[in-house]
């Protein structure tokens, strides 16, 4: 019945024929991933997102000093370098 085609027309595409009646065009995963991401780059560069993240310079708590390694860290498990990664793309 037409409870079954919704979960095939997502994976697969139809289109009309010339001539009328229906076609069903497959969409590759590597084609569907694609254009997901291209949807999600256009909505994310359609947002102004503004956030604020603070980062903890050291374990110590103390003023003048750096531990890079744990600053790092804190920007990689908050997705920063990730996003800094996809926006340079």
């Amino acid at each position: 019945g037409s409870g079954t085609a919704t979960p095939v027309r997502s994976r697969f595409g139809s289109r009309e024929r010339p001539g009328g009646g229906s076609t069903i065009i497959f969409e590759s995963v590597t084609a569907q991933f694609k254009r997901q991401l291209i949807d999600l780059m256009a909505r994310i560069n359609a947002a102004q997102p503004h956030f604020v993240r603070c980062i903890n310079p050291n374990s110590k708590k103390q003023p003048h000093l750096l531990e890079p390694e744990m600053i790092l860290d804190q920007l990689r498990c908050s997705g920063l370098m990730e996003a800094v990664r996809v926006s340079r793309a």
